[in-house]
């Protein structure tokens, strides 16, 4: 499909639209937050991140932990040690997500 084309109709939510697809990884409450927090710090365990994110719960964060880790955008580091100690990072394509969230941040600043 060529999205960028202004004569070409487009059914943007059957056509598999890059934009909408992106978005999707993203559109939840606690998940842009996440990557947020997780970027700001480049490692986090799993309490430091739920102290950085007022509101959330062990639920929340542990379901969307798992979305964001499937969809390849944070990557799960598990020590083998006693009690089990797992960490979090962005994956080269959840930081390439910051890179591009970071200009609708500003975005929001302006008005």
């Amino acid at each position: 499909m060529d999205y960028l084309n202004p004569n070409v109709p487009l059914d943007y939510y059957h056509d598999n639209c890059p934009t909408l697809m992106a978005l999707k990884l993203v559109n939840q409450k606690w998940k842009l937050p996440i990557l947020w927090q997780i970027g700001l710090h480049q490692e986090l365990h799993y309490n430091q991140l739920k102290r950085q994110l007022i509101g959330i719960t062990n639920t929340m964060l542990a379901k969307s932990l798992r979305e964001l880790d499937g969809d390849g955008l944070v990557l799960r580091h598990q020590f083998d040690t006693t009690p089990p100690t797992v960490t979090y990072a962005l994956t080269d394509q959840g930081k390439q997500l910051l890179i591009t969230l970071e200009g609708l941040r500003e975005f929001g600043e302006i008005g």
